[in-house]
């Protein structure tokens, strides 16, 4: 993890050796997925509209919330 202080960006890297051979490394949803996997002790909840994102997280058993789930929960 690296930090930028100056422009408060948080760089992760992911490692994608929490994803199973079934996820082809080089898709750049896979580098998400296996970054929130980095954070499973955190509780990570992934926020997307990307439908194949979504199926994927799930059957990783990342909780997953689309846009509109995450508006309707703040009423």
């Amino acid at each position: 993890i690296t930090e930028n202080k100056k422009n408060n960006i948080l760089t992760i890297e992911a490692d994608l050796s929490k994803l199973t051979s079934a996820y082809e490394s080089d898709k750049p949803d896979n580098f998400i997925l296996a970054s929130a996997l980095n954070y499973e002790d955190y509780n990570p909840i992934l926020l997307t509209q990307d439908k194949a994102l979504i199926n994927k997280s799930r059957g990783l058993g990342i909780p997953t919330l689309t846009v509109f789930e995450f508006k309707n929960d703040k009423k």
